[in-house]
């Protein structure tokens, strides 16, 4: 976790904690400076991990630490393990993870454009040789990492936005709990759909009109599974975006205050176009009304795919033309 610092009247401490990472340092007038610099392990883009009370109690560790002595190297040996787990955390997020991301949001939004136009990239998915090889070793391991140890960082964080307002503390908070709620919607998700898919429950050429069902539902007028596809959808880009501008920061790619305010800038824009993408699709589905479209329909008879082909010819066009359930 980043380093801490303690304020006390009329001395100025800086507190280094074992993991290498941020200083804050304070003085008489309770300023606040954080520094963010490469050292010897590297940097920490976020001040709010471990910042010390009015107290000054910088140390946080528990009874159990504080009561057994550790040495220099058994220090130096944990710092570094914590230090490249972080990394490695990071790393995940940015690929494959978010990698997979952008290219699901871009294969689900070819709905937009009829049945025919997704059921074909949804094939040429399917078509990928040792596809279920490359599922469990570029996506479902990467997640349970990323999820289960970034559930480990967020407990162990301290926040301070009480006591520091800044924007960068509420955006580390804003990451800690983007990610709780990401993790939930996408496990959600892949139990729908990929799980289902896995155990032979449900078949790649149901997506479409599972999709349609699930989404255009309503439970007392009210569409709640497509709200919470487009809340989490939300939470999941805003994590991503979010944790770009902390990867590059972090790996030493925007050293600058200048290189890190253009990549928040850039980030934020793709963040909110990964967004747009992700909710006109998830209301295409629920509505079949559409804020844009991805290319032209492919003409097609209006009548219901039984499953019996896999002529795109044969199936419904878009997804209004499907039933929608209501409770």
């Amino acid at each position: 976790m980043p380093g801490s610092a303690a304020t006390s009247s009329g001395h100025s401490h800086v507190h280094r904690n074992r993991t290498p990472g941020v200083a804050l340092s304070s003085g008489r007038s309770a300023s606040f400076r954080v520094t963010a610099s490469l050292d010897r392990f590297g940097s920490v883009p976020y001040a709010s991990d471990r910042v010390s009370d009015s107290d000054g109690n910088a140390d946080r560790r528990s009874d159990s630490d504080k009561s057994e002595p550790r040495s220099d190297h058994d220090d130096s040996r944990s710092a570094r393990r914590r230090f490249w787990l972080r990394k490695l955390h990071s790393l995940s997020g940015v690929v494959p993870l978010g990698v997979f991301l952008v290219h699901h949001l871009w294969t689900s939004g070819k709905a937009l454009a009829g049945r025919g136009e997704f059921d074909d990239a949804v094939r040429d998915i399917q078509r990928t040789p040792y596809l279920a090889v490359l599922e469990i070793t570029l996506v479902l391991l990467p997640l349970l990492f990323h999820g289960l140890y970034g559930v480990v960082l967020a407990f162990e964080a301290r926040t301070n936005v009480g006591a520091y307002p800044f924007n960068r503390n509420w955006m580390y908070v804003a990451q800690r709990l983007t990610g709780f709620l990401a993790l939930a919607f996408v496990v959600w998700h892949l139990g729908d759909f990929w799980f289902a898919r896995w155990t032979g429950r449900l078949s790649s050429r149901d997506f479409y009109p599972v999709l349609c069902e699930r989404l255009s539902t309503t439970s007392h007028g009210l569409p709640l599974v497509a709200l919470a596809y487009i809340f989490g959808i939300g939470a999941t880009v805003f994590h991503f975006a979010n944790g770009l501008w902390g990867f590059c920061t972090s790996w030493g790619i925007t050293p600058s205050r200048r290189s890190q305010r253009i990549s928040a800038t850039a980030f934020g824009l793709a963040g909110v176009a990964l967004f747009l993408l992700g909710a006109n699709t998830a209301i295409y589905f629920a509505t079949g009304a559409r804020i844009a479209i991805l290319g032209v329909p492919k003409s097609a008879a209006h009548a219901t795919w039984d499953g019996s082909t896999d002529n795109p010819a044969a199936v419904v066009a878009t997804c209004p033309d499907l039933p929608v359930a209501h409770d």
